[in-house]
């Protein structure tokens, strides 16, 4: 009622996600420069988590939703334990 008072129909729309306060989060376009050591401790456990997969015989094609499992003896997954 306050913010009705105070703002008419301007008051009655949500306010979640619409200010931005000290620290919250980056401008946009300001995105913190990698050092070379993050780069290459970031490169190291793309490498491990590879030879994991390679190990339980498969690997992964895309990435995110559209992530395809690619089996490569040609075994049904779901007969691959752990």
């Amino acid at each position: 009622m306050r913010a009705y008072r105070e703002n008419g129909k301007e008051g009655l729309k949500s306010q979640i996600g619409k200010k931005r306060g000290k620290g919250k989060g980056r401008p946009i376009g300001t995105l913190k420069p990698r050092t070379t050591i993050e780069e290459l401790e970031k490169e190291n456990l793309k490498l491990k988590i590879e030879v994991e997969r390679l190990k339980k015989g498969y690997l992964t094609k895309g990435a995110g939703a559209k992530k395809e499992y690619v089996s490569i003896n040609n075994w049904n997954f779901k007969s691959l334990k752990d």
